[in-house]
């Protein structure tokens, strides 16, 4: 097999868990059908924008979030290419002295596996960013670039009583900040494969602890795959909620 067949092989994998997995972004299939709840993205996003108070690059903002959503399906569904292969610590139990430990060892897989669940992280994170410069140019005051973050933005907007903007805030302290306090670990701390491989040390013998750890890990694809659907939802209430009188 060629180099060039071995790609193409890869991405039409990658379009079976698509379908299988039910995976979408806001291209909404690899036929770059540009809609969301029926109506054409791009013309949405063109006509929310084009009355906001402040200077806005309206072309990159759009292609920013149409490529990351991209890219957010395509990591989370390199998880479920992998899952199927990572090691397992409780199918291989060993016995000393009388007490079970359950071995691990570290194989592609799960490297691959660790490597996309972080960059699907900051990936999704990367996606608000750009939701929150398209809410931040509806402002009165020009904010600085450098102060233009989900939170602040969000906590800052004008128009709270709306039931889009109470969408959004609800999804900032609940599913947001609960992401945004993973990838800060991952960031600032230790990776995800460091991570495992330590609380897998610290559980030693302890089968209960063993279950959740991969329980947790295993539960990564379906975690993604909700803030796939997270992120449609939250542009769908970004562009309603700048669009307002």
């Amino acid at each position: 097999m060629t180099t060039s067949e071995l790609i193409n092989e890869l991405h039409s994998k990658t379009l079976d868990i698509y379908h299988k997995e039910k995976l979408k972004c806001l291209r909404e299939s690899e036929e770059n059908d540009y809609t969301l709840n029926g109506k054409n993205i791009l013309i949405w996003h063109s006509e929310a924008t084009k009355n906001l108070k402040q200077k806005f690059n309206h072309f990159e903002n759009i292609d920013n979030l149409l490529f990351i959503s991209d890219e957010i399906m395509y990591f989370t569904s390199q998880l479920f290419l992998y899952r199927p292969f990572l090691n397992n610590p409780l199918e291989n139990p060993i016995t000393i002295k009388e007490k079970t430990y359950f071995t691990y060892t570290m194989y592609i897989a799960d490297r691959r596996y660790f490597m996309f669940s972080e960059i699907t992280f900051e990936k999704v994170y990367a996606y608000w960013g750009q939701i929150a410069k398209l809410l931040a140019a509806a402002f009165e005051e020009e904010i600085d670039e450098s102060r233009i973050f989900f939170p602040r933005i969000i906590q800052d907007f004008p128009k709270k009583d709306s039931d889009n903007y109470k969408w959004l805030s609800k999804f900032l302290n609940t599913e947001y900040t609960e992401l945004n306090s993973h990838r800060k670990l991952i960031v600032h701390h230790r990776g995800l494969e460091t991570k495992f491989k330590f609380e897998h040390l610290k559980a030693g013998s302890n089968r209960a602890q063993m279950e959740q750890l991969i329980h947790d890990r295993n539960e990564l694809p379906e975690y993604f795959k909700m803030h796939i659907e997270l992120t449609l939802i939250g542009l769908e209430k970004s562009l309603e909620l700048i669009s307002e009188k």
